[in-house]
């Protein structure tokens, strides 16, 4: 089993939030097997997006990220299948919002300003 850091943009928090308890147990799952090397998943690139990808969450949900580093994931999008691939022009600006945030908070916990 490898271990996979996952970081979720803002805006995949809320996302996530909003769903139901068994819908999040999905993502999770879905997640849990990305960072499991022995299980086989459906990952797909996204068109017109050749460094984001999808998987399958549950029947009906889509987890779009971007593979930060070979151990480390950004999460940008969890949304059902139907709106998932709505609005995707902006998944450059939600990664880089994401590493802002993770910039910053590494500089908090090192008492950088």
């Amino acid at each position: 089993m490898t271990s996979l850091d996952i970081v979720f943009s803002p805006a995949a928090e809320r996302e996530l939030k909003k769903l139901p308890t068994d819908r999040q147990r999905d993502v999770f799952r879905a997640l849990r097997k990305l960072g499991d090397s022995s299980e086989s998943l459906e990952i797909e690139k996204i068109k017109g997006h050749p460094s984001f990808f999808r998987i399958k969450a549950g029947k009906d949900m889509r987890v779009i990220y971007h593979n930060l580093t070979q151990g480390r994931i950004v999460v940008l999008v969890i949304r059902d299948r139907k709106e998932a691939y709505r609005g995707l022009n902006d998944l450059h600006n939600k990664l880089e919002a994401t590493l802002h945030r993770i910039e910053a908070e590494a500089k908090s916990a090192l008492g950088i300003r």
